[in-house]
């Protein structure tokens, strides 16, 4: 067998760049009441730090607030530079929806010990508060039936902690952890996996 120099074959070891004239979905942040999730992840920061705070990442990266420290997502920190967020709704191609559900799950089911019934019921009962001021209070849901609107569900669960979520929320793109075939609540066809958070304290 023949050796072939090096020179022989060549090889561009260069990390490509990313074409700058690639346009990229610009997304509306809904401006919900802050009880639906500032006010939460203020109160209890275990909420922006615990594996299930990417439903707070995702929401302050595209407010540009604050860069979370932690070894997660260092493509999504690009979020904070690029221009993806639009403050004019009728521009977005994609609607997002900042509900810390698990947030508030964990308040009752973990903090308050008020069981696993009684906690379910009072998530579902948040999640429909906020999505009824989305149904109620803008146009855009219906312009689309929510296929354009994107929530996050930070949990192995996914939307079930939203027990209304197939009558409410089921066109709507699932951003979560699992993405296992075999789960009822994941469409391979729109649902996106995401890694989940764990900041070293």
């Amino acid at each position: 067998m023949k050796h072939c120099p090096d020179s022989y074959f060549h090889i561009d070891r260069r990390t490509p760049q990313v074409q700058e004239d690639i346009k990229l979905p610009l997304i509306y942040v809904y401006d919900l009441p802050a009880k639906f999730n500032r006010e939460l992840s203020k109160k209890y920061k275990r909420c922006s730090t615990d594996q299930y705070g990417t439903e707070v990442f995702f929401h302050e990266a595209l407010l540009q607030r604050k860069r979370m420290k932690g070894d997660i997502m260092s493509d999504l920190l690009s979020l904070q530079q690029s221009n993806v967020r639009t403050k004019d709704p009728s521009k977005a191609d994609l609607f997002f929806v900042p509900i810390y559900g698990e947030c508030y799950l964990w308040i009752y089911e973990m903090l308050q010990h008020v069981g696993a019934d009684k906690s379910f019921s009072l998530t579902n009962d948040f999640f429909m508060e906020a999505v009824k001021v989305i149904k109620e209070q803008h146009p855009w849901w219906n312009r689309s039936g929510g296929r354009d609107h994107v929530f996050v569900f930070p949990g192995a669960r996914g939307p079930t902690i939203f027990q209304s979520w197939r009558e409410q929320i089921k066109e709507a793109i699932i951003l979560c952890p699992e993405g296992d075939r075999k789960a009822s609540f994941f469409n391979t066809h729109k649902d996106i996996v995401i890694p989940g958070l764990e900041i070293d304290p």
